[in-house]
C-alpha cells in the first residue's frame, strides 16, 4: 500500500516546543487555536471549491509500552493504520481525497478529507463498512499481541465551512467537527470495552485458580543425536481466548500484571515438568522487566528448584529479541547475579526482532535461538543462510551456540546441521506437548559444498533420481502473469521457460522481487516479457549425469547462483528440477549407505546388510520370499557398449526391482544389490509372484533403449561370451529365480547359495524375461537331518 500523498502537521503542544523563538503575542495567539496557521491556510483552500470531512484514528496507549511491542512497533502500528485508512476510503469513495494529516500524539492522528459538495450523507451511511474495512486491513497487515489486535477508536464527522469564515471560525468549526468523531468513535468501542470487562473477570480467575498449562517441546543436540532440552511454553485454560499465550500476555501486560503471570507460569513449568536426566535443561521465558519485580530474586530460587528435582545449572532464562532496548539495558544490569548461580542464557527470535548486534555481543547469551523466519526454507534462501552462517560465528566468538527454531522438514535440518548450527526445535521432531514428550530423534546424514571440494562425497546416482516437478511457463509470458504465478511462494521458488520443451532460462522469486522493488519496479517490468529477467544460464544437466558430477558443476557456479535449482533433461527436453540442498543430502545418505557396506552405484544394501537381514528374519521367524535377479547378456554389451552403459544397464534393473517393490511389495521387504548385476528381495511370500511379474515387464520395456537402433532392430550384438568364443547373443533379458524360506529350523548359508544356483540357472535355461519358483518344500521348513551339522542364522 502506497503512503498517502497530504500535507502532515502536528497540534499546537509541538508546534510550541519548535517555536520559542516567536514573539510572545504570536504564541498568544497559536495558544488559542486548535490547529496551526499553516495547515488552517490548506484546509480553507480546499473548502473553497470542495466539501470537507474528518475521520479520527485513535490506538491505546499500551501498544507503544515497553515489551512485546515497543515504541518503534507502536509508530508502526499507527504509520499502517492511516495508510490502511486512506486506502479504504479511495476504495469506498473514488471522488473522496485525504488531504492533510495531522497528529495528537503518538497514538491519534486526523485526516481532511475532500470531497465534491452532496457527498455528506452518502459518506456517513458508508461510515460503518468504511470504519469495518479499516479494521480488517490493519490487523491483516500488523501483528500485534491480543486475540484481536489493538482497539482502535475510529470516528468521522463532516466540517461544516462556510466561505466568510476566517481562520478563527475555521479553527473552531474543525474543533467541533474533530470532537464528534472522536465521540462517535468511542460509542463503537463500547462492545470492546463490555469484552474487555469480560476477559477481566477471567483473567482474576484464571490467577487466583492457576489455570495456566505448561507445554514442553524438546531441543535437539544434532551432534549428539539427543535431546539436550526442553522450552516450556504457557497456554491458559481450554476453549477460552486466554488459550492463546500471546492474549494471555497482552492482557497481563495492559493490566500491569506481567510479573504476577510470569511467576505463577514460573513455578507450574517447574513443578509440572518432571524427572529430568541429568544435564538436560529447562528452556524458560523471562520478560527482562520482571528482573524489577521485588519478589523475583536469587535468594531462595536453588531451593525451590532443588525441591524439584532440578537446580541452576538445569535452567535457561530466555528472553525475546522483540523486546525494546529499555528492557534488554535491565537485563545487561541484573543478569550476572543469576549467571553466578550456574543459570545459562538465551535470546529467542533472532532475526525477527530489533536486537542490535551490539546488543547481543553485550549480552553474550549462552544460547542464541534463530527465529523461524530465518529458518524456514533455509536450504534454498540465501540470503537466510547468511544470516544462519553469521550467527553461528557469532555465536562461536563468544562461545555460545545457536539453536535453530522451527524445524519443520528434514531438509532443513540438513542444511542447519552442515551450517554449524548445533541444535534445534520445531514439529520436525515433536510439537509442544503435555507431559514433556520423549523422543528418540533421528538425525540424518548431512553434507555440504565443502564435502564435494574435499572429494568426500561420491555417489555415481542419476540426478533423475531427485526430480521435482516446477512450474512451467513459455518465453512470451509477461512479468505480471509470472508474479502471479509466484504470489506467496517462497524467496526460492522459480518458473523455468520452456519453449518447445527446450529450456531457455530460469527465473527464481527472490530475483524477481529484486526488480520489482526498485523505485520504478513494477511500471518498468511488469508488461514486459519474462525473457527480460530470466538467468539466461542455467545450469541444465541430463538425467543420467551422476550427482558427484552434477554437485561439482553446481559448486563452479557464481555465488550469487549457487543455491539456484538445476534443470534436468532427457535428450535436451526439459523434464523437471532438482534443488542443491535435496542433491546433497541424497550423496549423504549415499555416503552413510556405502559405510554399511552398500553398493556405491546403485546405494542398495550389501552383502553385509543382506546376510543382516536373512539373520533377522531368521531369528524372528518370519516366512519370506528371497528373489534373485541376474541380467542374461550383461557380460558382452558391457564389453561392446562400455563401462558407463553397463552402468546404465545395472540402474535401470536397480530401478526395475525398486518400482516393483513399491507397486506390489510392503515397506518392510528387502531389497539387496549382490554386486555386478545380481541382485536379491526378501518379501513375504504372496506378494513375490506379483513383484516378479513386473519386474520382467519393466525390464523389457525399457532395455532394448539401451541398445543403437541397428542392434535393436536385429535382435542381437556379435561379441565374446564368458568362454572368450565370439558369437552373436541375444539383448539383454532378466532371469529371476525365487524360492521360500520357513525360517522355521536352522539352516547353513551354503543350503540358501545352492538353491538359489539352482533356481537361477533354471530360469536362465528359458528364453527372454522369465521367472520360475522353486517348487521344492520351503528352506528351513524341516529340521536338518540328525548327525549332519546347521548353523543357526
Amino acid at each position: 500500500m502506497n503512503p498517502p500523498e497530504i500535507a502532515s502537521s502536528i497540534m499546537f503542544t509541538g508546534m510550541l516546543e519548535k517555536n520559542r523563538t516567536l514573539p510572545r503575542n504570536a504564541l498568544a495567539r497559536m495558544a488559542r487555536r486548535f490547529l496551526p496557521d499553516t495547515l488552517l491556510e490548506t484546509i480553507r483552500e480546499e473548502s473553497e471549491n470542495m466539501a470537507l470531512g474528518i475521520l479520527t484514528l485513535r490506538m491505546p496507549e499500551s501498544v507503544f509500552r515497553s515489551g512485546a511491542s515497543g515504541p518503534a512497533q507502536g509508530l508502526f502500528v499507527m504509520e499502517s493504520l492511516v495508510e490502511t485508512a486512506c486506502g479504504v476510503i479511495r476504495q469506498a469513495c473514488p471522488q473522496c481525497r485525504p488531504t492533510s494529516l495531522f497528529k495528537a500524539g503518538p497514538g491519534e492522528a486526523a485526516i481532511i478529507l475532500a470531497h465534491p459538495r452532496g457527498l455528506e450523507s452518502d459518506l456517513i451511511k458508508a461510515y460503518p463498512a468504511i470504519r469495518r474495512d479499516i479494521l480488517t486491513g490493519v490487523r491483516l497487515l500488523v501483528r500485534v499481541p491480543g486475540e484481536q489486535g489493538p482497539d482502535f477508536d475510529i470516528g468521522y464527522s463532516p466540517i461544516h465551512v462556510t466561505p466568510s469564515d476566517g481562520l478563527e471560525g475555521l479553527d473552531l468549526a474543525m474543533l467541533r467537527a474533530y470532537l464528534r468523531a472522536v465521540n462517535l468513535g468511542d460509542e463503537k468501542s463500547d462492545a470492546r470495552r463490555d469484552e474487555r470487562a469480560s476477559l477481566g473477570q477471567l483473567f482474576l480467575t484464571v490467577m487466583r485458580e492457576r489455570l495456566v498449562e505448561p507445554v514442553y517441546q524438546p531441543v535437539v543436540d544434532f551432534a549428539s543425536g539427543e535431546v539436550m532440552g526442553y522450552e516450556a511454553f504457557l497456554r491458559g485454560p481450554r476453549d477460552t481466548p486466554f488459550f492463546d499465550p500471546l492474549a494471555l500476555l497482552s492482557f497481563a501486560e495492559k493490566n500491569g500484571q506481567v510479573f504476577t503471570l510470569e511467576r505463577l507460569f514460573w513455578e507450574t513449568a517447574v513443578a509440572s515438568l518432571g524427572p529430568l536426566e541429568p544435564g538436560r535443561l529447562l528452556f524458560i521465558n523471562i520478560h527482562p522487566a520482571s528482573f524489577t519485580d521485588p519478589k523475583f530474586t536469587p535468594a531462595g530460587l536453588p531451593e525451590f528448584l532443588g525441591g524439584h528435582g532440578l537446580g541452576p545449572e538445569n535452567v535457561v532464562f530466555e528472553f525475546t529479541e522483540r523486546q525494546s532496548a529499555e528492557d534488554l539495558d535491565i537485563l545487561r544490569e541484573k543478569l550476572d547475579r543469576y549467571r553466578d548461580m550456574g543459570i545459562r542464557t538465551a535470546i529467542d527470535d533472532i532475526g525477527a526482532g530489533n536486537m542490535t548486534l551490539r546488543a547481543l555481543c553485550r549480552i553474550r547469551p549462552d544460547f542464541i535461538k534463530a527465529d523461524i523466519s530465518v529458518v524456514g526454507g533455509i536450504q534454498s534462501n540465501p540470503f537466510n543462510r547468511m544470516i544462519m552462517e553469521t550467527l553461528v560465528g557469532l555465536a562461536e566468538k563468544f562461545k555460545g551456540r545457536v539453536i535453530a527454531v522451527g524445524i519443520e522438514s528434514e531438509t532443513e535440518l540438513t542444511s542447519l546441521a552442515s551450517m554449524g548450527v548445533q541444535a534445534g526445535q520445531g514439529y520436525y521432531f515433536s510439537r509442544p506437548l503435555f507431559p514433556k514428550p520423549e523422543i528418540t530423534p533421528s538425525i540424518p546424514a548431512r553434507a555440504s559444498f565443502s564435502d564435494v571440494g574435499r572429494g568426500e562425497l561420491k555417489c555415481s546416482t542419476p540426478v533423475r533420481n531427485l526430480i521435482e516437478q516446477t512450474l512451467v511457463v513459455g518465453p512470451g509470458t509477461t512479468i505480471r502473469e509470472v508474479k502471479k504465478l509466484l504470489e506467496d511462494s517462497p524467496p526460492m521458488a522459480n518458473v523455468v521457460i520452456v519453449d518447445r520443451q527446450r529450456p531457455l532460462g530460469i527465473l527464481m522469486n527472490y530475483n524477481l522481487d529484486k526488480h520489482l522493488s526498485t523505485q520504478f519496479g513494477l511500471s518498468l517490468y511488469s508488461d514486459r516479457k519474462v525473457v527480460k529477467l530470466m538467468d539466461r544460464e542455467p545450469l541444465v544437466v541430463e538425467g543420467d549425469r551422476p550427482l558427484e558430477d552434477v554437485a561439482r558443476l553446481a559448486m563452479r557456479r557464481e555465488s550469487r547462483k549457487i543455491y539456484d535449482d538445476i534443470l534436468v533433461t532427457e535428450g535436451g527436453a526439459f523434464v523437471g528440477t532438482v534443488s542443491v540442498q535435496t542433491m546433497l543430502d541424497s550423496m549423504a545418505r549415499v555416503q552413510v549407505e556405502l559405510a554399511k557396506g552398500s553398493n556405491p552405484l546403485t546405494g542398495l544394501a550389501g552383502n553385509v546388510a543382506i546376510e543382516a537381514e536373512i539373520n533377522r528374519r531368521s531369528r524372528e521367524g518370519l516366512s519370506s520370499s528371497l528373489i534373485y535377479v541376474d541380467i542374461d547378456n550383461f557380460k558382452v554389451y558391457n564389453d561392446a557398449y562400455g563401462f558407463k552403459n553397463g552402468d546404465k544397464a545395472i540402474l535401470l534393473t536397480a530401478e526395475a526391482v525398486c518400482e516393483a517393490v513399491r507397486r506390489h511389495g510392503d515397506p518392510g521387504d528387502f531389497i539387496g544389490h549382490v554386486g555386478g548385476d545380481d541382485f536379491i528381495v526378501i518379501c513375504g511370500q504372496a506378494r513375490a509372484e506379483a513383484i516378479c511379474r513386473r519386474i520382467c515387464e519393466r525390464f523389457a520395456t525399457a532395455a532394448p533403449d539401451l541398445y543403437h537402433p541397428e542392434d535393436r532392430t536385429r535382435g542381437f550384438i556379435v561379441g565374446r561370451g564368458r568362454d572368450g568364443r565370439e558369437g552373436e547373443f541375444a539383448l539383454m533379458s532378466l532371469s529371476i529365480g525365487y524360492l521360500d524360506c520357513a525360517f522355521t529350523h536352522p539352516f547353513t548359508m551354503e543350503e540358501l547359495s545352492q538353491r538359489v544356483a539352482e533356481v537361477k540357472k533354471y530360469a536362465k535355461s528359458r528364453p527372454g524375461n522369465s521367472h520360475v519358483k522353486d517348487r521344492r518344500a520351503p528352506l528351513g521348513s524341516m529340521p536338518p537331518e540328525s548327525g549332519e551339522p546347521r548353523l543357526s542364522l
